[in-house]
């Protein structure tokens, strides 16, 4: 009998080691939620400028913030925290080191970028000049043409382009 409470603690003390281990996620991904359920915190333009310009490694980002959305996305994460009109997205790694981050504007519903398919990238600029256009400024021509784009109804929306014109819309959840 007391073989087995010893064997018994020691393995709930091997578990216990294992949960605290470095690559344990900090936050598990929600990838079937709308923003607006999970997200309580409204941030100013100030604080969304400061969280865009953070870098370093997403369990030091949650030291100072308070993550309340995050997505798993094919090679890493998006950490959104939303303002009043906008939201500050935060792309991490699959190791969950900061590689950057973009404040979008929250103005338009998902039906308006729908309605671009066969639109021009110009059109796609005046309806959102705040969207992320990397391909424009990279100063690289091998980049992906894809634009990234937030919605006020809670969508994540890439827009892909082929000769300046709208191939294909796709929107996830934000």
């Amino acid at each position: 009998m007391k073989k087995h409470c010893i064997l018994l603690m020691l393995i709930f003390i091997i578990s216990l080691i294992a949960c605290t281990k470095e690559n344990k996620m900090l936050i598990k991904p929600d990838l079937d939620s709308k923003v607006e359920d999970s997200v309580t915190i409204e941030y100013s333009t100030t604080e969304l400028n400061e969280l865009i310009s953070f870098s370093g490694k997403m369990e030091d980002l949650t030291k100072k913030y308070q993550v309340e959305c995050i997505r798993e996305e094919r090679n890493g994460y998006r950490v959104v925290f939303c303002g009043k009109e906008q939201v500050a997205i935060l792309y991490f790694s699959s190791s969950k080191c900061s590689i950057g981050g973009h404040i979008f504007s929250t103005k338009h519903a998902l039906l308006e970028y729908e309605e671009l398919q066969g639109k021009t990238l110009s059109d796609v600029r005046n309806l959102d000049p705040d969207g992320s256009y990397p391909f424009l400024y990279s100063g690289k021509n091998d980049l992906p043409l894809i634009s990234f784009h937030c919605t006020n109804d809670g969508y994540y929306v890439s827009i892909t382009y082929e000769n300046d014109m709208v191939k294909n819309v796709k929107a996830m959840l934000l």
